[in-house]
């Protein structure tokens, strides 16, 4: 007959195999063996019996994570987190990472290296939320911490962040260590791939490129989905990130550096949005076809595609236009501008008359005539298209022709005071006070009180 004590251990030993702990192991097998929707609802099963088990919040928030749902990750990973437990903590920094919210994430992560300095999860997704978070010189600073780190998540951490911040040099020396420290890794081979084309290292490049490309699918589709799974939660340096890496490994897929480019200017590195939206107007499928060597009939599903295709060229080239204005280089902005107009079957007067403007800024007179001309004739009634029509034959000299374009652009918006200042003072280059006297007391009856016009008078003689 057993004993009561022996009795109790052995019910004990019974209620735990069917309790909490049971269904976080099964929980646990599921999530290693890539089956998050059976992990989570063992996790589930596991927290209806405990509903403060740490392990099984850990757990459900890694089953989220996987199942690429981070904002229902965060609060099992919060309240683990508060539990005490050290791997929830990276979980929850991941996902506030995803979620648009690197400041939360760089916030836990420092209250737990305030506490254990020395985790290399932390210290390596501290960097990346530094990093998301705009703050690329704090990022490098953080790197430095994973310096001695011997693992590949860290070191491709800290070299795409020295990329990123313009230290190629460093870089390409972790990308080296990188490449011998996961030889066989498709994504830290890309890694690396993208860290050498930074610092313009071809040969290394295609080293790594060649091992990862082995390992990978013909087309960068994976990447592709990750950027975009990443840039709709928020997380637009992690999207950045995974596009280089495709950028590297597939170099002649024209979507990749469209996406890419677009989310530079985005970050705000115009620099290299320009490289990347140059790169991608100048390849297949949207660069313009030169020739034409056969004529076929263009079936429904032909136009569409050539649509998306023309829209796809016209936002790249608006935004390449605004990047190298920001940059400064303003003839590169007004030739972007230009492509973006001729490729849009919809472009208004008004896009041809800021393209006119944005040539007349980058000191080109000619273009600005041609564009300026194109917008006088497709608008023979619109004061803008006239007015910019003017102005271009000021610049090369012609001031009588000049005159008549203004005067047409006046005599079409009457009551636009910039205009009649304008034709003002062409008249008064042409010494004819008589008729820009005629022209700034019209324009008073609109505009009474008016300093230019008032100043124009005074020069002429009321």
């Amino acid at each position: 007959m057993r004993s009561p004590h022996t009795l109790a251990a052995l019910l004990t030993v019974l209620a735990l195999g069917c309790g909490p702990q049971r269904w976080v192991k099964k929980g646990d097998a599921e999530l290693s063996d890539k089956h998050p929707n059976a992990a989570a609802r063992a996790y589930e099963k596991a927290l209806t019996k405990d509903p403060s088990l740490a392990a099984a919040l850990r757990g459900l928030a890694a089953s989220y994570l996987l199942k690429e749902e981070p904002s229902r990750a965060i609060l099992p990973a919060q309240r683990a987190t508060r539990a005490g437990d050290q791997e929830a903590r990276a979980l929850l920094a991941e996902a506030l990472i995803l979620t648009g919210r690197p400041k939360d994430a760089k916030k836990t992560l420092e209250d737990g290296l305030s506490k254990v300095p020395g985790n290399h999860a932390w210290l390596r997704l501290h960097v990346e939320a530094t990093l998301a978070s705009g703050d690329i010189k704090g990022a490098v600073t953080a790197a430095d911490g994973l310096i001695n780190v011997e693992r590949p998540s860290a070191q491709a951490m800290r070299g795409w962040t020295l990329a990123r911040a313009g230290q190629v040099e460093e870089a390409a020396k972790v990308a080296s260590k990188l490449v011998a420290l996961a030889p066989e890794n498709a994504r830290y081979q890309s890694e690396a791939a993208a860290i050498f084309m930074e610092a313009k290292m071809p040969e290394a490049q295609k080293l790594a490129k060649d091992i990862a490309r082995s390992q990978l699918a013909s087309s960068p589709t994976d990447y592709l989905r990750d950027a975009t799974f990443r840039h709709r939660g928020g997380d637009y340096e992690g999207a950045i990130r995974r596009l280089s890496w495709a950028r590297a490994i597939y170099p002649r897929n024209s979507e990749v550096p469209r996406q890419l480019g677009l989310s530079y200017f985005q970050q705000g590195d115009y620099r290299r949005a320009t490289r990347e939206l140059a790169a991608a107007l100048s390849m297949p499928p949207f660069a313009e076809n030169r020739s034409v060597h056969s004529i076929r009939v263009a079936h429904a599903g032909d136009i569409s595609r050539e649509s998306k295709r023309r829209s796809l060229i016209v936002e790249m080239a608006t935004r390449l236009g605004e990047a190298h204005s920001k940059l400064g280089e303003r003839r590169l902005a007004a030739a972007a501008w230009q492509l973006a107009v001729s490729r849009n079957p919809s472009a208004t007067v008004k896009d041809y008359v800021e393209v006119a403007k944005a040539w007349e800024l980058a000191g080109d007179i000619d273009r600005m005539g041609a564009v300026a001309r194109t917008a006088s004739q497709l608008a023979p009634r619109n004061a803008s298209a006239q007015h910019a029509m003017s102005r271009a034959l000021v610049a090369s000299g012609n001031l009588d022709a000049a005159i008549g374009y203004a005067r047409m652009a006046y005599d079409l918006a009457p009551r636009e005071v910039s205009i009649a200042v304008y034709l003002g003072d062409l008249y008064e280059r042409r010494k004819d006070a008589k008729a820009a006297r005629a022209i700034y007391n019209s324009a008073l009856r609109h505009h009474p009180g008016d300093t230019r016009l008032l100043l124009g008078l005074q020069r002429v003689g009321r």
